[in-house]
Formats: structure tokens, C-alpha cells, sequence
């Protein structure tokens, strides 16, 4: 009930409970000048806050947001240290009409000049743009995406540099399904930069006929050039523990792949 944060009822309580425990901290002895001094400190204290780290060709890309500034942006530092600003989420996409976008991904695909990296406009996560940029020439190639923040790339095909694997999880949203199970499900699906994403094949299905309290969270696939084997790993919902699959690559064969159990949730690997 509580994750449906659409529902009158949910929202009733919700501010119900802010405005008791307001009450409660308010009247609590020097509340109003500790307030202050926390103020104080955070207005003052300015700072830059780096997030995520790659590396790829020589330079170190990160993902930076710069004190008072709302969201991260992507820099490229080379190994003289020499910083430079390559997207930034509010300009890389003149289309995206909205006064809040951000940068919620990005991955470099192996031997090749290709990074992606997804934009997510006012925090509409089905809506979510995934972008193929040529870092030689600059060009991009957006595609839109349904995805969540759950999702993204598995791994690339190893065959072709425009294509890969990705988590996809539908929303269950519908009348008669309790909202903690809307995400109950989890599936990989295979997409090629430039194609209309509702063509993409399914490789992997663990979606339920119907919605069950034991279904798996999360499933990613792992797809190596330098490796023989292709493996399914999928991510308990509650307890950090996985479930393993493996399979020979010459016998990977999309949703007709006979799978092998390598290791399952008893063996507690996380």
C-alpha cells in the first residue's frame, strides 16, 4: 500500500506523520537554534561531490556535481589532470523540454570509440533516453528507452559495437496488484542503437504468468569476448545473495538457452 504514492489515502498519512514528528522535534529544548547552526554550516560548507569513476583510453571520466549546482555532469580528465566538462545533462539533448535533467548512466563499450550514457528528464525513469556517443567525432545517436532506475546495460554484444544487452523490468501497475509487487519481474532484452525499442528480442524471461511473492528481483546477463562461457545472474530482492547460471556461448541461444544452475541462493554468494 505504502509504495502506491499516488493514493489520497497513502498521501493523508504520509503528511499525517510529518506533521506529528515536526511537532515532536519543534518542541524539543533548542531545536530552533540547533536548526540554525545546521543551516549555517551547510550554506557555508560549500563543495564538490564526484560520484562515478571510469577509465577508458587514457583519460579518467567522472561524474561531477560542482557546489550549488543541482545535477552531476560528465568530465574527461587526461593524465596531465587537465579537466574538461563533456556533457552536460542539461544541454546534451536539445529535445529533452524540461528545466531538470539528469545524467543517470554511463559505460564505455570495449576496443571501440563508443560511450553511452542515459539522460532521465524530471525523474521519469520510463521515459528514459539512452544515448550512443562516437567520442572520435562527437556524433550521437539517442534512442528512448523503457527503463527504470533498476536498469541499464548488461553487457555489449561482443559482436557488434552498436548493440547490447539490458535489464528490463515492466511496471505491473494495474488494478487488483498490490504496489509492493509492481516490479516483481525482470527479463533481458537485446537492442540495437538506431532501432525502435519496442522491436527488441527478449533473451531472458523470468516475468511471472501471474504475480508472485517469490519472484527474483533482478537479472543481468554476462557476455565477454574473452570468455567461453555466457552467464545469468540474478540478484535476490531481499537478501544480497545471487542465483548463477552458465551456459557454453557456442549453446547461447536467446530465450531457447538451456541454462545451467552454477550456484543458487543456499550457497550465499554476494
Amino acid at each position: 500500500m505504502l509504495e502506491d504514492t499516488g493514493n489520497a489515502k497513502v498521501k493523508a498519512w504520509m503528511h499525517a506523520e510529518a506533521y506529528k514528528t515536526n511537532q515532536f522535534f519543534n518542541k524539543l529544548p533548542g531545536s530552533t537554534q540547533m536548526h540554525a547552526q545546521v543551516k549555517a554550516v551547510l550554506d557555508n560548507y560549500k563543495f564538490d561531490e564526484i560520484d562515478a569513476v571510469n577509465f577508458s583510453k587514457g583519460k579518467y571520466y567522472l561524474t561531477k556535481r560542482k557546489a550549488g549546482e543541482e545535477n552531476f555532469s560528465l568530465y574527461a580528465v587526461n593524465a596531465k589532470g587537465k579537466e574538461e566538462l563533456l556533457i552536460d545533462p542539461q544541454k546534451a539533448n536539445p529535445k529533452i523540454k524540461s528545466k531538470n535533467v539528469m545524467l543517470a548512466y554511463f559505460s564505455f563499450e570495449e576496443n571501440t570509440p563508443y560511450m553511452f550514457y542515459m539522460l532521465i528528464a524530471g525523474g521519469n525513469e520510463s521515459d528514459a533516453k539512452m544515448v550512443m556517443r562516437d567520442m572520435n567525432t562527437g556524433k550521437e545517436q539517442t534512442d528512448t528507452m523503457y527503463l527504470n532506475q533498476n536498469m541499464g546495460i548488461s553487457s555489449f554484444d561482443p559482436k557488434r559495437s552498436d548493440a547490447f544487452y539490458y535489464t528490463n523490468q515492466p511496471n505491473f501497475r494495474k488494478a487488483g496488484i498490490d504496489p509492493i509487487h509492481w516490479y516483481d519481474s525482470s527479463s533481458i532484452r537485446y537492442h540495437i542503437i538506431g532501432s525502435d525499442s519496442s522491436t527488441d528480442k527478449t533473451i531472458i524471461d523470468i516475468m511471472p504468468a501471474g504475480i508472485n511473492k517469490e519472484v527474483d528481483d533482478r537479472v543481468d546477463l554476462i557476455v565477454k569476448k574473452d570468455l567461453n562461457y555466457v552467464y545469468a545472474i540474478i540478484k535476490n530482492k531481499v537478501a544480497n545473495q545471487y542465483r548463477i547460471y552458465g551456459v557454453k556461448k557456442t549453446e547461447f541461444n536467446g530465450t531457447a538457452t538451456l541454462w545451467k544452475l552454477i550456484a543458487d541462493y543456499d550457497d550465499k554468494i554476494s
